[in-house]
């Protein structure tokens, strides 16, 4: 497990990544009775070793499980398992010494919980899909602290009190010089009915006669929506579609959401087209200008340029091209190019 802390104006990024690969799901053999766990966060060289016992083929009950990458411990998993999914309470600790212990819900770390890491920082508060999501509060190893909101494991809106009592505000992931209050819309839409919701131009809710953007929507819980959350523009075109695993009710951007998501001009052509994992880009994010042209594709890794990007001008000219590594641009390795395709 690899966690990076950017610090700079107590911007907190923790991206989980192995060797640059994409995560996926794959079920593992982890013991020579043929007992498989389910592993979330596979990648080729993954082994586990299970200990604890097996039915119909699969991890159940209290145990232990070990895994390793290419032979090296990455982490282990004391708790409850069900059908071979994490299932229940149960405390995972990374060989770098980091320990996460929560709920565990179809094998993914959701609600309160607690992650103390490597270096000594404390995060107390919620998860979703194993990352900070939600309100919490995160204690630094140099004493420094931030309590408020996280968006996938990135500060969004709060404040951090520096060890010597200097209080530096947050809102929507921008510095800001005093404390924001966030307006509360009250919102409790009822569940398991259709429903047409009403947005203005900055996403917030308004009345059907304000609308710019309109969305129906379904939810089977709290702030839990039943499938692909489809927005459209005033006009009936479509403007959106992405799953969301947490759909919040006053501000979109604390919303979490998961695998394809589109976006799409008001003439009907696609906008954008991009794939997220835990809430972070991960692929291919490709934009297009409104006549079909295409108009970039960037390459992410959790949410960080990773590879060859590509710009084009409207005309299909090459306009730039860049080499990313985990969210650092290559200096020696990037042009740019007018539209006439003559180097600038």
């Amino acid at each position: 497990m690899k966690i990076r802390i950017l610090s700079s104006l107590f911007l907190l990024t923790i991206s989980i990544t192995v060797n640059a690969q994409i995560f996926k799901e794959e079920w593992v053999l982890s013991n020579t009775q043929g007992c498989k766990v389910l592993d979330p966060y596979f990648i080729d060289g993954t082994t586990m070793s299970w200990e604890g016992s097996c039915e119909n083929g699969k991890a159940n009950g209290i145990g232990k499980l070990t895994k390793f990458i290419d032979g090296e411990l990455e982490s282990t998993y004391e708790g409850e398992y069900k059908n071979g999914v994490k299932e229940g309470q149960g405390i995972i600790t990374y060989a770098d010494g980091t320990v996460q212990t929560g709920k565990f819900v179809n094998g993914q770390m959701m609600g309160e919980g607690v992650m103390i890491y490597e270096d000594g920082s404390k995060y107390v508060g919620s998860f979703i899909k194993s990352s900070l999501h939600g309100f919490g509060t995160f204690d630094f190893a140099n004493g420094d602290q931030y309590i408020g909101f996280f968006i996938s494991e990135e500060l969004y809106t709060g404040k951090t009190i520096s060890k010597d009592g200097t209080i530096t505000y947050y809102h929507k992931k921008k510095e800001v010089d005093e404390e924001v209050i966030e307006a509360k819309s009250n919102y409790q839409p009822k569940i398991g009915v259709e429903l047409t919701e009403y947005f203005d131009k900055y996403f917030n809710r308004c009345s059907k006669e304000k609308q710019v953007y309109y969305r129906h929507i379904v939810y089977k819980a709290d702030n839990q929506p039943t499938d692909t959350v489809k927005t459209y523009y005033k006009s009936g075109q479509l403007y959106a579609k992405a799953f969301a695993i947490y759909q919040d009710y006053n501000d979109e951007g604390k919303s979490f959401y998961e695998g394809d998501a589109i976006f799409y001009f008001e003439n009907g052509n696609i906008k954008e087209k991009l794939y997220l994992i835990d809430n972070k880009i991960s692929g291919i994010d490709t934009s297009y200008y409104p006549n079909g042209q295409i108009a970039s594709q960037m390459n992410f890794i959790g949410g960080l340029e990773h590879g060859i990007c590509k710009e084009w001008h409207e005309n299909g000219k090459l306009k730039s091209f860049a080499l990313y590594e985990d969210g650092y641009l290559i200096s020696d390795f990037n042009a740019e190019y007018d539209e006439n395709g003559e180097r600038i």
